[in-house]
């Protein structure tokens, strides 16, 4: 899933669960979004066949990534109270795009670390992916859902 869906859930975790539990929520979250029907550029395929990851698909990563960046800073800023929920609600974002940040050493800079290995065949196995419209959809329908709960 992209990254941008994820912050968006953590923010609707950060808003309706307390502190403490919004956090290992939010990192629970991506697991079980990376579960649902969704599209992502498939950067392991990308490398396999090609050796690097395509133009395109860096170009949609990078957007991804600068619009989650962006809600994330707009939502603590202007919508939590305080420096502790802005900490709180920036954390959540964190760890709900944790398990991704921690790959981009492997496709971005080739560094083979088993942990990381592991990690990326654990989210092969549990990813459902689908074609690009579908996948899309989906994740626009999670994040108008997410946006309800947040603005409501």
């Amino acid at each position: 899933m992209l990254e941008l869906p994820h912050v968006i859930v953590a923010a609707a975790l950060f808003k309706t669960l307390p502190a403490p539990l919004a956090l290992p929520a939010s990192l629970a979250s991506h697991f079980v979004l990376d579960m649902l029907p969704h599209w992502n550029p498939h950067v392991n395929r990308e490398i396999t066949r090609h050796g690097h990851i395509l133009p395109l698909s860096q170009k949609i990563i990078y957007l991804d990534l600068v619009l989650a960046v962006f809600f994330s800073l707009v939502y603590s800023i202007f919508f939590t109270s305080g420096l502790a929920g802005m900490y709180t609600s920036l954390s959540c974002s964190l760890m709900s795009v944790l398990p991704d940040v921690l790959q981009f050493p492997y496709y971005f800079a080739g560094v083979k670390h088993p942990l990381i290995t592991g990690l990326i065949a654990f989210q092969k196995k549990h990813q459902f992916d689908v074609a690009p419209l579908p996948g899309l959809l989906f994740q626009a329908f999670i994040i108008l859902l997410s946006l309800l709960i947040l603005y409501n």
